[in-house]
């Protein structure tokens, strides 16, 4: 997240996702990876060639939070989200262009900061049909810090598609991770592991989640 601040009583927060795909290649499966399609064939190599996986970045998203300059116990903030269709998997490509609003609010009391972050993005444009963008996100998060940088952590993301029926709309993860903060070269930054099981999910989509985070930090002060 970097902070801009735009006037002496707001400050601008800006958080970009750039996810990196990865699925396991299927029987008979099509991929299209920066233009070019591939066809894997059943016995699930490409000319010859074995393919367990097939990675790539996913769409792009922009969240962006006016908050308070100087915030009381619990910071908060609020403003307009956006997704950019540059996934370079099929799997993963929507073609659609979304917009919508996030809001977000946390408190740290002690070693805890408790919190949730909230996204719903709508499709303005789409170039494929199915799947598009019109999705929700809730991402609740508990830590716990235990000293010299480090912190027991989850953060799941639930998620929700609204172009899906009804009994195929919802992932519930849970689990959790752990996480260390620390210095390098003057920038501050955190690096995290979690893993997660899906206790609900659409059908044929993955079970479990890892995650693996690296984020900088850009701490302000206040006067």
């Amino acid at each position: 997240m970097i902070p801009i601040r735009i006037s002496p009583g707001w400050t601008l927060i800006s958080r970009t996702i750039v996810p990196i795909n990865s699925f396991p290649t299927q029987l008979g499966s099509r991929f299209t990876a920066m233009g070019e399609a591939f066809n894997f064939d059943r016995s699930g190599q490409l000319n010859g060639v074995p393919g367990p996986r097939a990675s790539g970045i996913g769409d792009i998203q922009e969240q962006t939070f006016f908050t308070p300059a100087k915030p009381g116990r619990v910071i908060w903030g609020i403003g307009p989200a956006f997704s950019l269709p540059t996934a370079t998997l099929l799997p993963s490509q929507t073609g659609t262009w979304a917009a919508g609003g996030s809001a977000v609010v946390l408190t740290m009391q002690g070693p805890w900061v408790l919190g949730a972050l909230a996204t719903q993005l709508s499709p303005l444009t789409d170039a494929n049909g199915p799947p598009r963008v019109n999705a929700f996100l809730l991402q609740y998060f508990v830590n716990y810090n235990f000293g010299k940088g480090w912190a027991l952590t989850t953060a799941p993301s639930v998620t929700a598609n609204w172009d899906a029926e009804r009994s195929q709309r919802w992932t519930v993860p849970a689990g959790g991770g752990i996480s260390r903060t620390f210095v390098m070269n003057k920038q501050p930054m955190s690096l995290g592991f979690q893993y997660y099981w899906n206790v609900k999910r659409p059908d044929g989509s993955p079970s479990t989640l890892v995650r693996f985070a690296w984020s900088l930090i850009f701490p302000t002060a206040h006067h």
